[in-house]
C-alpha cells in the first residue's frame, strides 16, 4: 500500500510538472505571436501600411497588453495565496482562452487594445506561479532551478512554434492559442498543489497574500525594489529587440528581419539554458550568475547596431538569446526565495508584473527614438546605461538566498 501511494504521488508530482511547462509554453506562444506577426495583422486588420506607423501601434497595443499582464499579475497572485498556487493557473487560462478567440474577429483598434489587455491579465500569473509552485514542491535549490531551466524552456519552444506559425498565418497562430489553452484548462484538474501552502491554507489567523507587507517598512520596501531593479535589464531587451530593424544596417524587409531576430533569439535561449544548468551546479549562486550576464548585457546592448548587417544579424541575436535565455529563470528562483509562503506568490507575481510594466516606460522613449532617429540612438544609450546601474547597484546589496529554506512566514 506504501509503494502504491509513493508511486501516485510522483507520478501527480511529474504530471504537475508536466502541465505548469506546457501552460508557460502558451504564454512565452502568445507573448511572441504579436511580435512575431505584427505587421501582417496590422496592415490586414486595420490599414496601416507605413512601416513607422506600424511599429508605433505595435508598441501602442503591447503597452495595453502589459498593463494587463500588471493587474492580472497582481490579482492573480494574491488569489494564489489565498486560494492556491493551482487554484490561479487553472481558471486564469480560460481568461486567455476566450480573449485570444475573440481578438479574431476584431476590426476596432481601440477594442483589439482591450481584448490584449484581456489577453495578458489571462496569462499574467502563469511563469511565476509556476515557479513558485515548482520551488515548493521540489524545494532544493539546484533541482528546483533545473526545473525552472525546463519550464523556461518550453516556454521558449512556444516562442519557436509562434515563429513558425507566422510564416503560415497570424489567424492561424491566434487559434492555435486559444484552443491550446482550453484544453490545458481541462488538463489542470489533478494538478497537484503545494504541500507548503496547504499546511498554512485553512490557518485564518495567518495574514495570506497581503500585498501591503511587501512594502510596509524600510527593510521589505528596499528587499522588493532591488528585486525589482534585477529584472528590469531584461524587459529592457524584450523592448527594445523587436525594434532593432530601424537602427541597423538592414536591405531586408521589416518582417523578414523581425522573425530572423526571434529565430536567433529563440535558438540562443535553447543555448543559454543548457549552459546555465553546469554553471549554476559549479558556482552555486544565484548572484554570481547575475552577475555574469550583467556584463553581457552591457556589451551587447551598448554594440554599436549600425554594425549589424544582414550577413551577422542572426548571430548577434543568438549572442542575445544566449544571455536571456537563462536570466528569468535565475531571478524568480531568487525572488521566491526572498519571501515566506503566505506572501509568495503575491510578491513574485507582483514583482514579476512590475518588471513588465517597465517595458510601458522603455516603449515611450523607444517610440520618441523612432520618430527622432538622431537623438534617439543617445537616449536609448543613456537609458541603457540607467537601467544596468540601478541593477548591478541592488545586486551588490542583495542577499543570495541560493541554499535557503522555503518553509517560512512573513510577519
Amino acid at each position: 500500500m506504501t509503494y502504491t501511494n509513493i508511486s501516485n504521488k510522483t507520478f501527480n508530482y511529474n504530471y504537475t510538472i508536466i502541465l505548469v511547462c506546457i501552460g508557460y509554453f502558451i504564454d512565452f506562444y502568445d507573448l511572441s505571436i504579436f511580435g512575431s506577426g505584427y505587421v501582417e495583422l496590422i496592415k490586414q486588420q486595420f490599414g496601416v501600411i507605413d512601416p513607422t506607423q506600424i511599429q508605433q501601434l505595435y508598441l501602442y497595443i503591447t503597452n495595453w497588453y502589459t498593463v494587463g499582464i500588471f493587474l492580472g499579475s497582481i490579482i492573480f497572485g494574491i488569489l494564489g495565496d489565498k486560494f492556491g498556487r493551482v487554484y490561479v493557473i487553472r481558471y486564469s487560462i480560460l481568461l486567455y482562452s476566450f480573449s485570444i478567440l475573440a481578438s479574431l474577429f476584431i476590426k476596432s483598434i481601440p477594442l483589439f487594445c482591450f481584448i490584449r489587455f484581456l489577453t495578458g491579465a489571462g496569462l499574467a500569473c502563469e511563469f511565476a506561479t509556476s515557479s513558485v509552485l515548482i520551488s515548493e514542491i521540489v524545494k532544493d535549490s539546484y533541482r528546483s532551478h533545473k526545473i525552472s531551466i525546463l519550464l523556461y524552456g518550453c516556454g521558449i519552444l512556444g516562442g519557436l512554434t509562434s515563429l513558425i506559425f507566422s510564416f503560415i498565418s497570424w489567424q492561424i497562430m491566434f487559434l492555435f492559442g486559444g484552443i491550446s489553452g482550453i484544453l490545458l484548462y481541462l488538463g489542470r484538474k489533478k494538478v497537484y498543489e503545494s504541500i507548503l501552502f496547504e499546511n498554512i491554507y485553512r490557518q485564518n489567523n495567518i495574514d495570506k497574500g497581503n500585498i501591503s507587507i511587501i512594502i510596509s517598512n524600510s527593510k521589505t520596501f528596499l528587499k522588493t525594489l532591488k528585486l525589482f531593479l534585477l529584472i528590469t535589464p531584461f524587459n529592457l531587451i524584450i523592448s527594445i529587440i523587436f525594434i532593432f530593424p530601424s537602427l541597423m544596417n538592414l536591405n531586408q524587409d521589416l518582417s523578414s528581419a523581425i522573425k530572423t531576430i526571434l529565430l536567433g533569439f529563440f535558438l540562443g535561449g535553447v543555448i543559454g539554458l543548457l549552459i546555465s544548468s553546469p554553471i549554476m551546479n559549479a558556482i552555486k549562486s544565484y548572484t554570481k550568475y547575475l552577475t555574469i550576464s550583467f556584463i553581457l548585457i552591457l556589451f551587447i546592448l551598448l554594440f554599436p547596431l549600425k554594425y549589424i548587417n544582414d550577413q551577422n544579424l542572426f548571430i548577434y541575436c543568438i549572442i542575445i538569446g544566449v544571455i536571456g535565455g537563462s536570466y528569468p529563470p535565475i531571478w524568480i528562483q531568487l525572488v521566491s526565495r526572498s519571501y515566506g509562503t503566505n506572501l509568495r506568490n503575491t510578491a513574485s507575481n507582483s514583482l514579476f508584473a512590475l518588471g513588465r510594466l517597465s517595458g510601458i516606460f522603455f516603449n515611450i522613449i523607444i517610440s520618441y527614438s523612432l520618430a527622432n532617429m538622431h537623438l534617439g540612438v543617445y537616449y536609448l544609450k543613456y537609458l541603457i546605461i540607467l537601467v544596468l546601474t540601478f541593477a548591478i547597484l541592488s545586486l551588490f546589496t542583495i542577499k543570495d538566498n541560493y541554499n535557503s529554506k522555503l518553509d517560512y512566514l512573513e510577519r
